[in-house]
């Protein structure tokens, strides 16, 4: 993450039963990377060390509590502000920034073999335009991209990649969605997408939204936002948030509890 004065590689883990954090080792400095859980394991690849993009992929495992970098064949490009979500056994990337500009192609990282495949180029449909700091959220076998910001500005488009067909689909949703935002933190919980706080023309986002993927349809509450944080959906059914920057150019340090909305149910047919 960025603590104000640049990169750093200090990894703590929250140990919810006892509610204590414990650092857990350190890895290259880094921010603007992306993580991925897959089978008790975390799967970080890529990120900004404050000179260039990283194209590296590091785990650690929930009990061994150490870092590991592995060895993979055919690497994406390095890039930061990326997206990663989990596939059963696999970790997809997709988007980000490097040298060459914002990116809009699509990386899967197989766990068994250690594989990269490439997946822009055979795909059906019309990708994401490129971006970074957007999300990717898995929900059941579909995955969510949401917002972001590209060469033009900030987005609030929101489409699905279907990766049994390879097919990308951009959804027009009910109610009223996000504003363009990036930076922002997305969750699955049940059937729905949480999407919490963010970087707006405005400000800091001060909304927490949820899109329901049966019935497309966004609701929201208000809520203190930030940007630029980390978040996690609890047993509890709760949205707890790390860090990040609120109202005050300094980066926060806590750690915030969020009740989450109801879902929306789906409206009667026309």
């Amino acid at each position: 993450g960025w603590n104000g004065l640049g990169p750093v590689g200090r990894c703590f883990a929250y140990l919810v039963r006892a509610r204590i954090w414990k650092e857990v080792g350190k890895i290259s400095p880094r921010c603007a990377h992306a993580a991925a859980a897959i089978d008790g394991k975390l799967y970080v690849f890529g990120g900004w060390n404050g000179a260039s993009v990283l194209d590296d992929c590091q785990r650690i495992g929930s009990h061994t509590l150490a870092w590991e970098k592995l060895s993979t064949r055919k690497l994406p490009p390095g890039r930061s502000g990326h997206s990663a979500t989990c596939l059963r056994q696999r970790m997809m990337i997709f988007g980000g920034w490097n040298s060459e500009g914002h990116r809009n192609d699509t990386h899967v990282l197989d766990i068994p073999t250690a594989r990269w495949a490439e997946v822009t180029g055979k795909e059906r449909g019309m990708p994401p335009s490129p971006r970074e700091g957007h999300t990717a959220t898995t929900v059941g076998d579909t995955v969510v991209i949401f917002g972001g910001h590209g060469p033009l500005g900030r987005l609030s488009d929101l489409h699905l990649f279907h990766p049994p067909r390879l097919q990308w689909e951009q959804v027009q949703p009910h109610g009223a969605p996000p504003p363009p935002i990036s930076s922002h933190t997305a969750e699955a919980l049940g059937g729905a997408v949480i999407v919490f706080g963010g970087k707006s023309a405005d400000g800091t986002s001060s909304r927490l939204y949820s899109f329901d993927l049966g019935s497309r349809h966004w609701l929201s509450v208000k809520c203190k936002g930030r940007w630029g944080h980390a978040s996690a959906v609890t047993v509890q059914s709760t949205l707890a948030v790390v860090g990040g920057y609120g109202d005050k150019p300094h980066p926060l340090a806590d750690l915030r509890i969020i009740p989450l909305p109801e879902p929306v149910p789906e409206p009667p047919a026309p």
